[in-house]
């Protein structure tokens, strides 16, 4: 609960725009997962959301994984 305060406090706190932002896979789980993305964000993972003004996330836009690379 705490990442999602400081998480949604930073996204609220941004002026209107598109932006690119970093971060662990545990963030964007915790402020994806009331969107019905629980829990499967992989390593180099790209997720795109629409926040509100209070920087809550209100739809996921995009969920793109890194293909697989089979070594042989």
């Amino acid at each position: 609960m705490d990442v999602r305060k400081r998480s949604r406090a930073f996204f609220s706190s941004l002026n209107v725009g598109n932006y690119l932002i970093f971060t662990h896979g545990g963030l964007i789980c915790t402020n994806t997962y009331d969107l019905g993305l629980q829990d499967n964000i992989t390593n180099g993972s790209c997720v795109g959301l629409r926040v509100d003004e209070k920087g809550t996330p209100t739809e996921l836009l995009f969920h793109w994984e890194l293909p697989e690379v089979k070594v042989e």
